[in-house]
């Protein structure tokens, strides 16, 4: 059963993950939406997304931004500190697009089992052939050798068993064969097949398209982009994975002390990335919440 997108799993599956020290403040009112307590979250980052190519990562920013709009199989499990944060946990997976797996004992064949109800932002379903399809988008796209490192160097290795199972064959035994196939840059799904209807002789998979524009597969969509400024995401009507969230505010700020400022104002909700030496004031700050943790970084 998908877990629910609240604030809490927002910060763990996103900010979480990028290591440093991320701080939270509390909710006031950010839109008109907000003046109605609805579940609206606005949050501080220090960079643009300079793509949306997933298997592109340029900065945390981006990695934030690949869990809310694109689907993995599988992701890290979590655990609970002391502290009551949560943190990423290698001793345990969580099922995301992935209701099974198995991996033969010579770790050269995995097989996945997804739901079957889920489906793109534009309604199409993500069922086992656009697996495949966004795998041998990954395989072909020029910067896309990570599936070849995890074992999986072409198409022909990816096998369609039934509308909701996909057999991958390894070349070899891989180790980290299932993390890597599943849960990496490069298992984020997207729609191949919209991808392609803009190739061109000198883009033949459609990447500068997909730099600007993209089909999610996540539970968040892609409101507005007003590059160099924010970002806004709603959530994806088609998603199997129910959103509690009913926006998120992504605003670019790249100075670090004006994130701090704009988080004890009270103008945002979550800052990353804040300067090592205002961690120690910030903890002193009344209704602002510091978290640091270590992190498994680039998963």
């Amino acid at each position: 059963m998908p877990h629910d997108v609240t604030r809490r799993r927002f910060l763990f599956q996103t900010l979480g993950v990028i290591g440093g020290a991320t701080v939270s403040g509390p909710l006031l009112p950010l839109l008109a939406e907000a003046a109605k307590r609805k579940q609206v979250l606005r949050v501080a980052i220090e960079r643009d997304f300079e793509t949306l190519r997933p298997e592109l990562s340029a900065g945390d920013t981006n990695w934030m931004l690949r869990r809310l709009i694109y689907t993995t199989p599988i992701l890290w499990g979590m655990q609970q500190r002391p502290d009551g944060s949560l943190i990423y946990t290698m001793d345990s997976i969580e099922m995301v697009l992935a209701t099974a797996y198995k991996v033969s004992e010579d770790r050269q064949l995995i097989e996945f089992t997804f739901h079957p109800n889920a489906k793109f932002a534009n309604g199409e379903p993500i069922n086992a052939q656009a697996l495949k399809e966004s795998y041998a988008w990954f395989l072909g796209a020029k910067g896309s050798g990570q599936l070849r490192v995890n074992g999986l160097p072409s198409e022909d290795r990816i096998e369609v068993v039934d509308d909701v199972t996909v057999r991958l064959h390894l070349d070899r035994p891989v180790a980290w064969g299932l993390i890597g196939n599943a849960l990496l840059s490069s298992s984020s799904i997207v729609h191949a097949k919209e991808i392609l209807k803009h190739a061109t002789a000198d883009d033949p998979y459609g990447t500068k398209w997909l730099e600007t524009k993209t089909i999610e597969s996540g539970p968040f969509i892609i409101e507005t982009w007003q590059k160099g400024s924010m970002m806004s995401l709603v959530p994806n009507p088609h998603a199997f994975q129910p959103a509690t969230l009913e926006r998120i505010i992504l605003q670019i700020i790249p100075d670090a002390s004006t994130r701090r400022i704009v988080l004890e104002r009270g103008d945002v909700d979550f800052a990353v990335q804040i300067a090592t030496k205002d961690i120690p004031d910030l903890r002193k700050v009344s209704g602002v919440k510091v978290l640091s943790y270590p992190s498994a970084r680039g998963w």
